[in-house]
């Protein structure tokens, strides 16, 4: 089976890709990037407007950018029929923000909507606390995990300079506030980031790419043994 991965940024994503590769056996990845042909000029240009969904993405060259998501629907709509071309079986968005539905003709998945589930179906009836990248992301946060209890929110980003410190406070904070869980919300977080943020709150944290992985691999299997079924 060929997975594509759709990131919102440039690909290759090679500070995340290969993590989850662990999370995803037997599967091949095929990385397609929002931004891949975009100049710094054209990045620059595609900041968000005051009403519009923030999301941040890590560039190749490492910087990470701060971007609109309604600039990046289109781009995002031609890397999904890329990777139909070159013949993914499925197609992930590595992306955890919330987006419309998109036209596809293979089975496509979203970061957003695996690990929201994956998060409620986890902790249950416990308290949750959520750490986006941004502070404009804090809001919206309740909303999105509406099938968790969400006591708090927080932000630091995976991509700041000093991440680590910054996510392992935010964290502690977090379970401070009650917590009983925390979730990672962005797939910019690493296990390290994860372990970190787990011995600083002393409760359990959520990795959106680990979740996302592992789920998306379930959905591949299952797809790809109702194929062989139908063939059979």
């Amino acid at each position: 089976m060929r997975l594509g991965f759709i990131t919102i940024g440039q690909a290759p994503r090679v500070d995340m890709v290969p993590e989850m590769q662990q999370w995803l056996p037997a599967i091949d990845t095929l990385e397609y990037g929002a931004l891949d042909d975009r100049t710094a000029e054209q990045v620059a240009a595609m900041a968000p407007n005051p009403d519009d969904e923030f999301l941040t993405t890590k560039l190749r060259d490492g910087s990470s950018v701060v971007i609109g998501r309604e600039h990046l629907l289109p781009l995002m709509t031609r890397c999904i029929a890329s990777a139909e071309a070159d013949g993914a079986d499925a197609i992930l968005i590595v992306c955890t923000g919330e987006f419309p539905a998109f036209d596809h003709r293979r089975p496509l998945y979203t970061a957003d909507h695996l690990l929201t589930h994956a998060v409620a179906g986890v902790t249950g009836a416990d308290q949750v606390g959520v750490l986006s990248p941004l502070e404009e992301q804090r809001e919206s946060s309740k909303s999105k995990f509406s099938l968790a209890h969400v006591v708090a929110t927080a932000a630091a980003s995976p991509y700041s300079a000093d991440a680590e410190d910054e996510i392992a406070q935010a964290c502690r904070e977090l379970a401070q506030a009650g917590a009983g869980y925390i979730v990672l919300d962005c797939m910019g977080y690493t296990a390290r980031h994860r372990d970190n943020a787990a011995r600083a709150s002393g409760v359990p944290v959520i990795l959106a790419r680990e979740g996302v992985a592992r789920m998306a691999a379930l959905a591949v299997s299952a797809a790809a043994a109702q194929g062989e079924r139908e063939g059979a």
